[in-house]
């Protein structure tokens, strides 16, 4: 699999980043947001990754990618619950922290059907609730692209999560619920890069990532059509770019209030 930002060293790299920004008592609105956000994708990318080791495909970079998510997920959580934010976000991240345990204990087992739907079940809990700490932190913001920061970094996660359900209908994990969610997370991601397009003060390196995510979803779309299989590899390596685009289109709007 192409390795990315979101594999090997640079990993930890954008984590240190954040994290120095925090402690020194730089880190925005717009980052804290960007942080929280980052959550929604790596409960998708968690399972992604496991379903890539269960179906025994590039077993080196699915079991580094799995274990770095597990890690960063773990890093971001704690020093979301360090940062000084209002009640409603401590609360709903205490509820995070709740469904994460067992995710991240079922996440480090060897791949198996039954622990991946078992995970399944937890993530179906674990996305509402990550997005629900990214909308009240937006919500609580004063930064007037706090909008687009949670939206682009939403694609982000739905760039994981159509792979994800791809990868579980592979595996025989999952029912017509999934394909459900499948349907509407593609829709969604339409959605999204139709927001992002009407937003005006596009420069022209936004414009060039939201082609290119343009084109990377009307691929991903097709190789979706593929029942047996054939193309999971392509699933995987689309949506590793769509989120390494969508990354950098979400931090070029997380840097537009430091302007």
């Amino acid at each position: 699999m192409k390795q990315t930002k979101w594999a090997g060293v640079l990993f930890a790299v954008l984590y240190s980043s954040l994290a120095t920004a925090a402690w020194q008592g730089r880190m925005t609105e717009n980052d804290a947001i960007d942080k929280a956000g980052m959550q929604r994708m790596l409960s998708q990318r968690i399972l992604k990754s496991y379903c890539e080791l269960g179906l025994g495909e590039d077993t080196g970079a699915s079991h580094e990618q799995l274990q770095q998510a597990v890690n960063l997920f773990e890093a971001n959580l704690l020093q979301l619950e360090t940062l000084p934010v209002g009640e409603a976000v401590k609360a709903g991240l205490a509820r995070v922290r709740t469904a994460w345990a067992p995710y991240r204990e079922l996440a480090l087992t060897t791949p198996s059907k039954d622990n991946a739907q078992k995970m399944l079940a937890i993530a179906h809990q674990l996305l509402p609730l990550t997005h629900e700490v990214v909308v009240q932190m937006e919500q609580d913001a004063s930064s007037a692209t706090g909008r687009l920061v949670n939206v682009a970094g939403r694609q982000r996660m739905l760039s994981q999560r159509m792979a994800m359900f791809y990868l579980l209908r592979l595996w025989g994990v999952g029912g017509p619920d999934e394909e459900a969610m499948a349907d509407t997370a593609a829709k969604e991601y339409a959605a999204g890069l139709k927001e992002l397009r009407a937003f005006g003060g596009n420069n022209k390196e936004m414009v060039a990532l939201l082609n290119n995510l343009d084109r990377a979803y009307q691929l991903l779309l097709k190789a979706r059509s593929d029942k047996a299989g054939n193309l999971s590899f392509l699933i995987s390596t689309t949506s590793e770019r769509m989120l390494d685009d969508a990354d950098q289109l979400t931090a070029l709007y997380g840097a537009l209030d430091k302007k």
